[in-house]
């Protein structure tokens, strides 16, 4: 069986999979890259799971987890994000 993680966009609303994958991570304790093998997404979709499998230079694990990206979306969504 292979398993593929489908992120889908949607600007701001990117939070959204961010607290889902959150909350995933919590009740099975693996980091999120372990559980799939591919992650893929469209938009803010394809940012998080970029974010999520980009190796950090020293440790090579994701060098970003889904509570940061909620913190980024949360702090500088505004920044980030035009309105509709």
């Amino acid at each position: 069986m292979y398993k593929i993680l489908s992120i889908d966009g949607g600007g701001i609303r990117g939070i959204i999979p961010a607290m889902v994958l959150s909350r995933v991570k919590i009740m099975t304790n693996k980091p999120i890259y372990k559980m799939f093998d591919m992650i893929a997404g469209t938009t803010v979709g394809g940012i998080i799971a970029l974010a999520l499998t980009k190796p950090d230079h020293k440790t090579y694990m994701p060098a970003y987890k889904a509570d940061d990206l909620i913190r980024l979306f949360s702090q500088e969504g505004k920044n980030i994000f035009q309105p509709l």
